[in-house]
């Protein structure tokens, strides 16, 4: 099923739960390149794996709850397609380049 058939708010199909459909999804949406960037950069946005440091308790509770958000992600993703996350890993290089390409050319 493409993405664009799940977009469109067909119902699943007999026997397919929520968690199954959005599963689908995900899995179409990691096939596209620039979704794959697109998530990269809003993932890294929210540093999944820095160090919070001290803040007062509703920074820190904002921060903790943005790193849950991209750990919960980044564990549907690794835990079901590995691949498409090394592939994002190994695409990350060019889309930094691009990005500084990017801004040189604004300057």
């Amino acid at each position: 099923m493409s993405a664009a058939e799940l977009f469109r708010g067909d119902p699943p199909r007999v026997g397919q739960s929520v968690a199954e459909r959005q599963i689908e999804l995900l899995h179409s949406l990691l096939g596209m390149p620039q979704f794959r960037e697109w998530l990269w950069n809003h993932l890294s946005e929210l540093q999944p794996f820095h160090a919070i440091g001290p803040a007062d308790p509703t920074v820190l509770a904002w921060r903790v709850g943005r790193q849950s958000a991209a750990i919960e992600l980044l564990g549907v993703i690794t835990s079901n397609y590995p691949v498409r996350y090394a592939s994002m890993l190994s695409e990350t290089p060019a889309w930094r380049a691009a990005r500084e390409a990017r801004t040189e050319e604004k300057k």
